[in-house]
Formats: C-alpha cells, sequence, structure tokens
C-alpha cells in the first residue's frame, strides 16, 4: 500500500511538472484572423462579385418579352364616302377598321454589338470585388496590433511574475537569517519587521500582477478563439528583423484596388458612347393585322410578324464625357496622393522604430554586466548586516536595486521584440 501511495505522488508530481502548451505570437496572429468574424464577408463578396460578372455576361442572351392589349380608339383610318361609292359600283365593300382592336404579341431582341458595355460591366463588377476584398484585408489586418499588445503584455507581465519569486525567496531568506539573529541578540525587531514588511508587500504585488496576467489571457483567448491560461508558456520572439523589408500593408493594396476601380470606371465610360447594334422580331396575333386594306374589307383576326435590324446611339453621352473623365482623373491624383502620403508617414514610422531598436541593443549591451554588479553589492551588504556595518535599510535598498536590475534586463529583451514586431506590423512583415 505503501509503495502504491509513493508511486501515485510520483506521477502526480511529474504531472504538475509536465510544461504545458506553449503559444507564439505568429500562432495568436494566425488564429485571432481566422477567428475574427468579418473573414466571413470574403466569401459573401466573393459571391457578389460572381453574380455581377454572370449577370453581366447574360448581357448577349436574347430578350423575350410577351404582352397583351385590349384598346378602343376614337377615330380609325377609313375611306371617304365618296370613293366607298366608287368601290360598290365595282362590288367592293370597305367597311372600315373596327374602333375596338385587340392583340397578343410576343417580342425578341438580340444584341448583336452592345459597344462593350458587357465587357465593362465584368472589369467594373472584379474590380469593385477586389476593392471590397482588400477593405475587409485592412480592417482584419488592424487586429495583429491588439495581439501585440495583449502577448507582449503578458509576457511583460509573466517576467515580473518570475521576477516577484526570485525576491520573495531572496527576503524570506533574509527573513529567517534575521530572525535566528534576532534569537541571538544580534538584529532588533524593527530590522525583521522591516524584511516582513518588505515580504508582505512583494506578495500583494505577485496578486496584482497574477490578476492582470490572466485578464490578459481571457481577452487573448476572446480573439484567438482558442482557451489560453496564465500556465501557457509564451514564447518570446526572435530579435530579428530585415531593415530593408518591402512595405506590404493593405491599405496601399487597397489604394491600388481603388484605382483600379476608377480605371474600369473610366473604361465603361468610353464604351457608354458607343453605337450598339441589335436584332429583333415581333410576332402578334390579333384584329387589326398589318395588311389594313384587307382588314377594312374583311374583320378578322391575323397573325403578323416583323424582324429586322437596328442601330442605336445614344450622342447625349458626348455632352459629359469630357467632365466625367475629368472627374475620374482627379480622383485618380488624390489616391495617388493619398498612397504617397501613407507611404511617408509609414517610412517615419519605420525611421522612429529602428532608431527605438538600435537604442534597445545599446541599453542591452551593459544589462547582464548591471546585473552582476548589484548581486555582488547585494551579497556584501548582506555580509556587512550581519557583521553590524550597515543598517537594514541599506541592505533593502540593495536588495531593490539587483531586483530592478533583473527585471530591467528582462524587460529589455521584450521591449526589444516588441519594437521589432512593432516594425514588422508597420510594413506588414
Amino acid at each position: 500500500m505503501k509503495k502504491v501511495i509513493q508511486a501515485t505522488a510520483i506521477l502526480l508530481v511529474l504531472f504538475a511538472a509536465t510544461p504545458s502548451a506553449a503559444i507564439t505570437i505568429d500562432e495568436c496572429r494566425r488564429m485571432a484572423t481566422e477567428n475574427y468574424p468579418m473573414v466571413k464577408q470574403y466569401g459573401l463578396v466573393e459571391m457578389s462579385t460572381d453574380y455581377s460578372i454572370s449577370n453581366a455576361k447574360r448581357n448577349y442572351l436574347p430578350r423575350i418579352s410577351i404582352s397583351a392589349q385590349a384598346t378602343y380608339q376614337s377615330e380609325v383610318v377609313e375611306f371617304s364616302p365618296e370613293i366607298q361609292n366608287m368601290f360598290s359600283t365595282f362590288g367592293v365593300n370597305y367597311a372600315g377598321i373596327d374602333k375596338d382592336q385587340y392583340r397578343a404579341t410576343i417580342e425578341l431582341q438580340q444584341n448583336i454589338w452592345d459597344g462593350g458595355i458587357s465587357k465593362a460591366q465584368r472589369k467594373k463588377a472584379e474590380a469593385e470585388g477586389t476593392s471590397s476584398a482588400r477593405s475587409i484585408e485592412t480592417e482584419i489586418y488592424s487586429v495583429n496590433e491588439r495581439i501585440d499588445q495583449l502577448y507582449f503584455g503578458i509576457l511583460i507581465l509573466k517576467a515580473r511574475q518570475e521576477q516577484n519569486i526570485k525576491l520573495r525567496e531572496l527576503l524570506k531568506s533574509n527573513c529567517d537569517k534575521i530572525e535566528g539573529m534576532l534569537r541571538n541578540g544580534t538584529a532588533t525587531q524593527s530590522d525583521y519587521d522591516a524584511v516582513r514588511a518588505e515580504q508582505l508587500a512583494a506578495e500583494q504585488d505577485y496578486r496584482r500582477i497574477t490578476a492582470s496576467c490572466k485578464a490578459y489571457c481571457n481577452m487573448l483567448s476572446l480573439f484567438t478563439g482558442k482557451e489560453i491560461t496564465p500556465d501557457t508558456e509564451f514564447i518570446l520572439p526572435e530579435a530579428i528583423y530585415d531593415p530593408d523589408a518591402e512595405n506590404r500593408r493593405p491599405e496601399l493594396s487597397l489604394i491600388d484596388a481603388r484605382i483600379s476601380e476608377l480605371d474600369a470606371e473610366e473604361f465603361a465610360l468610353k464604351r457608354a458612347s458607343n453605337p450598339k447594334i441589335g436584332a429583333f422580331a415581333q410576332g402578334f396575333y390579333g384584329n387589326t393585322g398589318l395588311n389594313m386594306f384587307k382588314d377594312m374589307m374583311e374583320h378578322r383576326w391575323s397573325a403578323n410578324y416583323i424582324v429586322g435590324i437596328k442601330l442605336q446611339w445614344d450622342i447625349s453621352q458626348y455632352y459629359t464625357r469630357r467632365n466625367t473623365k475629368n472627374k475620374i482623373t482627379l480622383a485618380r491624383q488624390q489616391l495617388q496622393n493619398n498612397k504617397e502620403t501613407f507611404l511617408f508617414n509609414s517610412n517615419i514610422k519605420k525611421k522612429e522604430i529602428e532608431g527605438e531598436i538600435d537604442k534597445m541593443h545599446e541599453i542591452m549591451r551593459k544589462d547582464d554586466e548591471i546585473i552582476k554588479l548589484r548581486r555582488a553589492v547585494r551579497e556584501a551588504a548582506e555580509s556587512k548586516y550581519r557583521n553590524g556595518v550597515i543598517y537594514i535599510s541599506d541592505l533593502l535598498r540593495e536588495i531593490t536595486l539587483e531586483n530592478n536590475a533583473e527585471i530591467n534586463g528582462k524587460l529589455n529583451r521584450i521591449e526589444l521584440a516588441k519594437e521589432i514586431y512593432r516594425l514588422k506590423t508597420t510594413l506588414n512583415n
């Protein structure tokens, strides 16, 4: 039984010691993008574009219309009484056309050449679909900045948490030593109380850090759609970047897509003023028909048809064509200016971040040496206090300075990675 208990205890310890799943910032970005509700709009935009293109392709399908009408006319075509009398002498009776007339018609129209309107509509639909997709990409891309803030915020909190544990262990060690010195009469109660107060303050700080870390993890879980807890291992990204990286921000692609929209609009403007050629056929059954004279002799229903080719040329398009083209040109120039402005601002931001990265590299060069020196000073201060050379306040100050040096070293590494990812976000790399 004792062996079973020991084995169970060992398994529990091993289970507890097993590291939790690790996660990287790139994985968080990917999951957040896939989980973002607006991603669903990609499919909707694609479907809408397909429908618009399909409609444009159907412009060359024949158009068929069916109609029926019944009319009553106050006057109809008829011969004068003198002519009717003359025809009567030859035994011909022209009774005239009925004032009530009826007609059932079927008409077919077929485009032979629509002046390029169908092609222009397809180009415009494709350009609008691309522009909508780029607009969605721009909004989704902004999620990366929020993911970066949460991820590096958690890394900072975890670094503080880790350093807090080391500080509390150091304070506990000194507290135990002073407690022994207090029993031997070589330390005062106030010295013990001072170290104990620092120990309790560190415990309070740990609780605050833990609560903040949990809140950040909950927010990151909402973004990614994956359960992320403070026990998750967050991997610090490598501090590597390409200083010659190209700017691939989706805002630039969106501007290019909108310029393509204007190109399609200009293409459609040119085609709108072209003549159009079509064929038509019309058949109807009714009274009266196309043979008017025969219908004047016989009141009858007849089948009739008309076929032909027609040319249409709406020259009124030329009235506003130049002004509309000038408006498109101005809009294109505005977009080009927006693109240049965006690139200019992005380049300024890039230089600013690169300056911060260089500064962090310079700062980090002395981190290890500062930590080593602070540790040596703190150890010497502990020895001096035990020998009664310095006061407890001097020792606590050295402990605090060493702790600050170590936490600053960790935060500097995180800050460097954060700035590098800020640069990557600025350039979309």
